[in-house]
């Protein structure tokens, strides 16, 4: 990385940095009752403000927030990556992959609960922009066979493939469970 890139990185993430929530901010969310409360706090705080400005907090939910979140923070790495030689650039993608496996895990863990219909494209929003996975196969998936199939030719397949074949996957009870779990345990795998 020349001078003046590692400069440039230097500087926007310095930028970035100053505008986190300090240790105070995050005491005084912590005693907050409502996420319009969170909301209403959050849009006063400068890394905030403008990322939450469309949102009402009197009638905001969870999901949404936590969307918009998601989606200011991947735009953020994208600041970032523009500064970045090649060299960085992967590294920094690579340390992306941690966002797609949690995006993979909310995933699974629509297909075993049931709830496959209630994710959306947007919410998977580092699969979406970071692989070359199809989506809308992976969120037809009705089951986590279907799911696991779905994801062949992926590093999501060989992991999530033994977890199915070990036999301890079902779509109800405490199996729900197990596929989460075991994604995290797998995950050394999934970065291999």
């Amino acid at each position: 990385m020349s001078v003046s890139s590692a400069h440039a990185v230097n500087t926007k993430c310095r930028v970035m940095y100053s505008k986190l929530l300090k240790r105070q901010d995050y005491k005084v969310l912590l005693d907050m009752k409502s996420i319009q409360q969170v909301t209403a706090y959050l849009k006063k705080k400068p890394a905030y403000d403008s990322v939450l400005a469309e949102i009402d907090e009197n009638d905001v939910h969870r999901r949404a927030i936590e969307q918009t979140l998601k989606k200011s923070l991947f735009d953020d790495y994208g600041k970032l990556l523009w500064f970045c030689t090649d060299d960085y650039r992967a590294g920094l993608r690579q340390m992306l992959l941690s966002y797609e496996v949690e995006d993979m895990k909310l995933l699974i863990s629509s297909v075993c609960t049931g709830h496959r219909y209630q994710l959306r494209n947007e919410e998977l929003i580092f699969i979406r922009n970071l692989s070359k996975m199809d989506l809308k196969s992976l969120l037809s998936s009705e089951t986590l066979s279907d799911l696991v199939e779905n994801l062949k030719d992926t590093r999501y397949y060989k992991p999530l493939l033994s977890y199915v074949n070990s036999g301890a996957s079902t779509n109800t009870g405490t199996n729900n469970a197990g596929a989460y779990f075991f994604a995290i345990d797998n995950m050394i795998d999934i970065f291999n």
